[in-house]
């Protein structure tokens, strides 16, 4: 498990290539802010990878969304899984 700051844990990326990490841990760094400015702020962003799908879950007081996705590429794995907690 890789923990971004002590709000984001990240479950299944450890077997990316190091750059393709930077990359994921930006780009998740990106959208968890779009997520605090649409939906308020959340105690715990909880993303789970396994080979082509990428599933989210966003806990809030007393509640949490839910959002996954799948594609051959992570990235756009990532961008489905984060629109649907958006929605």
């Amino acid at each position: 498990m890789i923990q971004l700051g002590n709000k984001i844990e990240l479950e299944g990326f450890e077997d990316i290539e190091p750059a393709a990490q930077i990359i994921v841990r930006k780009m998740i760094g990106t959208l968890a802010r779009k997520i605090e400015e649409t939906k308020g702020a959340y105690e715990k962003l909880k993303i789970n990878k396994t080979a082509t799908t990428v599933s989210m879950k966003a806990e809030y007081a007393g509640n949490q969304i839910e959002g996954s996705a799948e594609h051959n590429n992570l990235f756009f794995a990532i961008s489905g899984a984060f629109q649907q907690l958006l929605q």
